[in-house]
């Protein structure tokens, strides 16, 4: 795990909505049956299923939940059960080729959730057929974000793009010659950013809510499709470069709220 990890700063009044560490495989390409007779791809992937809900609820993880109800279809790459424990924030997801584990604040940085992320890795890989840890592994990590009215005052997306983030905007004559004003031009950023250590990032800000409160939401994940094989290690580095990637860009971006708005704990 890079050193530089530990180091990343921890924030009193986080903007942070949901972290979100997804591991996808293989090539489902039909809708699986789950009807009262089931075949032998259903049976395979309830199979699964309970394997891994025995192995997650010796760690804690023993309330679970079906997502898609009984005679509902299962879909490729969507999640099609959650496991969980009372009183804890964390949440893994499993379905036809697709892995998530998922947590909300409270949450203090990537160290620690890092740990539970290589549970579920592990308790997976226990129960996944060989056959399938054979297959090419997707490992993507997503940080949803959102910055409220309490923290940006009175600004709009364009100044927050402009005067916090950095980003320049440039508007044609024509459309500024037209508009009631510039700040009222709604805007949505999203980008995909191949960057030079092999992983994809996409940056995506735009308006939005959160609980009926608005709010500046900023949504960066990255994602390297590269891994040959379901060895845990290489599942884990690739998590660690892409908290790095993330962490990065996010602390950079947001250094002009800093500590102004959003104040760093104390070491």
């Amino acid at each position: 795990m890079c050193s530089s990890l530990a180091q990343t700063p921890s924030l009193h009044n986080p903007p942070l909505v949901e972290v979100i560490a997804q591991l996808q495989w293989g090539t489902p390409t039909t809708t699986l049956s789950c009807h009262d007779t089931l075949d032998e791809d259903s049976t395979k992937y309830e199979e699964l299923f309970k394997a891994f809900a025995d192995k997650v609820s010796a760690k804690g993880y023993t309330q679970s939940e079906r997502i898609l109800p009984l005679g509902i279809p299962f879909f490729p790459f969507r999640p099609t059960y959650k496991y969980f424990k009372s009183n804890d924030s964390s949440v893994f997801q499993l379905g036809a080729g697709i892995f998530s584990v998922n947590i909300t604040p409270p949450y203090e940085r990537w160290i620690e959730f890092r740990k539970i992320v290589a549970l579920g890795i592990e308790s997976l890989l226990g129960c996944l057929p060989e056959h399938e840890k054979k297959e090419h592994m997707k490992v993507k990590l997503r940080y949803i974000n959102a910055f409220k009215r309490d923290t940006l005052t009175e600004l709009s997306l364009n100044k927050f793009l402009t005067e916090i983030l950095k980003f320049k905007i440039h508007w044609p004559s024509i459309l500024l010659e037209q508009a009631e004003s510039s700040d009222k031009i709604k805007v949505q950023l999203d980008l995909v950013i191949p960057l030079k250590s092999g992983l994809n990032m996409e940056l995506f800000i735009a308006e939005g809510s959160i609980i009926n409160e608005e709010a500046m939401i900023m949504d960066i994940a990255t994602s390297i499709t590269t891994l040959d094989s379901a060895a845990q290690d290489k599942i884990m580095n690739a998590f660690d470069s892409s908290h790095e990637a993330i962490a990065t860009t996010f602390f950079s971006l947001i250094a002009p709220l800093i500590p102004d708005k959003i104040r760093p704990k104390e070491k």
